[in-house]
């Protein structure tokens, strides 16, 4: 079966999570059912960033993923991930894949990196054939991101301030192509 990937990357604080999201909406204008995940920072009041937290697409659900104050997991830089994060992410993404026709995943990087059964997972759905449209953390190296880069061919973007209104158009045509609805 012929992988249907799309990675979107590009430096922190572009708007690779603005950019999913806005494709999302462009694909449930047209009728497509979108799941999965995506994560978000966690911010005080003041805007100073404490962490991140991972959401279901399609139930809403919202799980800590990585803390300042946490203490219990590894570290990535000044943040400790709760390992139970995997939990959400692995729900999240096997209910899209029997109730979606989209799957999310963002992101890839260093902190979903740490979590083993997910990494399975996406090895696993990414040279499926189901459709995946994916984030990957500009500077990880990883075989899963490689791999991911790899099955994506030609629908990689790399966000930047000239092109990140634009993007989520084009990769909201590709996935409509897949799905014969272009």
């Amino acid at each position: 079966m012929v992988a249907r990937v799309v990675v979107v990357t590009g430096r922190p604080g572009i708007g690779k999570t603005t950019a999913v999201l806005r494709i999302c909406d462009l694909l449930r204008e047209r009728g497509v059912r979108v799941g999965g995940f995506i994560t978000s920072e966690k911010r005080t009041a003041e805007g100073r960033r404490t962490g991140f937290e991972i959401h279901d697409l399609s139930t809403g659900e919202r799980r800590l993923m990585a803390s300042e104050a946490f203490r219990g997991g590894p570290r990535v830089g000044r943040y400790f991930v709760d390992l139970g994060f995997e939990d959400l992410a692995l729900s999240a993404i096997d209910r899209s894949l029997k109730e979606c026709d989209v799957t999310v995943v963002d992101e890839i990087g260093p902190m979903e990196l740490l979590g083993g059964r997910l990494v399975e997972k996406l090895q696993l759905i990414l040279p499926s054939g189901y459709p995946v449209l994916a984030t990957v953390h500009y500077m990880v190296r990883h075989r899963l991101i490689s791999e991911a880069l790899r099955l994506a061919g030609p629908h990689r973007y790399v966000l930047d301030l000239s092109n990140r209104d634009r993007v989520p158009l084009l990769i909201a045509e590709v996935v409509m192509g897949w799905l014969g609805q272009s």
